[in-house]
């Protein structure tokens, strides 16, 4: 529990929105980058749904903590959807890619994977 509300203290400080807004725009730069590259077969092919996952869990606790004022649910989770949507239209003209649902699937679970773990959080914290 000390953990926990430790966490939370660093996490909302004020001065720690700077660092989590330019980490938030260094990932999504970086992911446009690599979905916009040509394929390059590795051993994490077969994972492509898990990395989609990892990838929107992890935007969405960037951009939660980028902007804490801003409502997740109205804002946050529309522009996290919008962007994954943007990769797989864009990837959709792209000759060495292609559109994919499941993927577009995958990003929405990574955020509800964030939401359902945040929520957890909240509740732990209030219970102490």
């Amino acid at each position: 529990m000390k953990l926990i509300k430790q966490l939370d203290r660093t996490l909302h400080n004020h001065k720690n929105h700077l660092f989590f807004k330019i980490a938030l725009w260094m990932c999504l730069f970086s992911i446009i980058v690599i979905a916009f590259s040509p394929l390059e077969h590795t051993t994490l092919d077969h994972h492509d749904k898990l990395n989609h996952i990892l990838a929107f869990w992890v935007l969405s606790f960037l951009i939660d903590f980028a902007y804490p004022k801003v409502s997740f649910y109205k804002y946050k989770l529309i522009s996290l959807l919008v962007y994954g949507c943007f990769i797989e239209v864009v990837q959709h003209f792209l000759p060495y890619r292609t559109f994919s649902m499941l993927d577009i699937a995958a990003d929405l679970v990574g955020v509800l994977f964030y939401i359902i773990v945040k929520r957890r959080l909240i509740a732990i914290r209030s219970l102490s």
